[in-house]
């Protein structure tokens, strides 16, 4: 993971002096709507039966605010809500782990001709969560406080609407149960996971 940031981090690096046009100075908001599929990147168990990492559907809104900085610099601050929804087969049972997420994304931005990209830190605070019947016991281990790495290319049309794909990999554990911890005995006695959520939007941007 390291070494794909330090790839990405030195593309954007070289791009700068192909930007697009723009007034410096001038302020956006990219209000923008989409679906997400997540995914246990990093999953460990410990289980009586085996446990199959599938992918889960789920959804995202929020908006971009941004400041052209530069011709070729763009930084943004999000405000976005993130639904990632974590599936899994558990013998002969399809599960998942659903979390409900408000996430602070903090981008720096480069932009080559119409192409936004960008890498950034993303806090996120859980406000909901929720399993399935057989990963109950599961639940109250899903994090409240995360922090994700997104990387996002995008494409802007020449009237505003915007498509996106963003890949966000929670640096801290996504989830971390441990049923030493609470006495419960379920077919899961540990699981953590750090996720990998990809997302596709659409939206529009407006000057401001």
């Amino acid at each position: 993971m390291k070494k794909l940031l330090s790839i990405i981090s030195a593309l954007l690096l070289t791009v700068t002096g192909y930007a697009q046009d723009g007034e410096v100075g001038e302020f956006t908001i990219q209000p923008m709507a989409g679906i997400t599929a997540t995914s246990a990147f990093n999953l460990s168990y410990e289980a009586f039966g085996e446990i199959e990492n599938q992918t889960g559907i789920g959804f995202t809104i929020g908006a971009d605010f941004g400041y052209r900085a530069s011709e070729a610099f763009y930084p943004t601050v999000g405000l976005h809500v993130i639904q990632s929804v974590t599936g899994f087969e558990l013998g002969h049972h399809d599960v998942d782990i659903t979390a409900t997420n408000f996430a602070i994304p903090v981008l720096a931005n480069f932009n080559v001709s119409d192409i936004r990209l960008g890498i950034g830190i993303q806090p996120m605070f859980n406000l909901g969560k929720s399993t399935s019947d057989n990963l109950s016991d599961v639940k109250d281990a899903i994090k409240k406080n995360t922090i994700a790495i997104p990387i996002v290319v995008g494409y802007e049309f020449d009237n505003g609407l915007t498509l996106e794909f963003r890949a966000a990999y929670d640096v801290t554990k996504s989830v971390d149960y441990d049923s030493a911890k609470t006495g419960n005995i379920d077919r899961v006695k540990k699981l953590s996971t750090n996720n990998l959520t990809g997302m596709v939007t659409v939206g529009y941007k407006f000057k401001m």
